[in-house]
């Protein structure tokens, strides 16, 4: 289970221990151990950029045509580029 507050409820602590289950949690969450987590950061960084940029022009972004501008930038090959920095980083810790 995640380390969710629920799942360490009495509640919850009591049904384990009625039907003999041993409750075995991953490590707790952390963005630093899920390399999406980077790629995501960096379209949300493109993204404030960009719409700063037209909001410093006078235009309205459009946000429709502006997310299609940036998921398009970053081709699968790009993510998975950025996953492995995230990877590699995470194997000198």
């Amino acid at each position: 289970m995640d380390n969710c507050r629920v799942h360490h409820s009495k509640k919850v602590a009591k049904f384990l221990e009625e039907n003999k289950i041993e409750a075995v949690f991953n490590i707790p969450y952390g963005p630093e151990y899920n390399p999406i987590e980077r790629v995501w950061a960096q379209l949300k960084a493109e993204f404030k950029k960009r719409k700063m940029a037209a909001i410093l022009e006078e235009t309205v972004p459009n946000y429709p045509k502006l997310i299609r501008a940036i998921m398009s930038s970053y081709p699968p090959e790009k993510i998975q580029s950025i996953c492995r920095k995230t990877s590699a980083s995470m194997l000198r810790i």
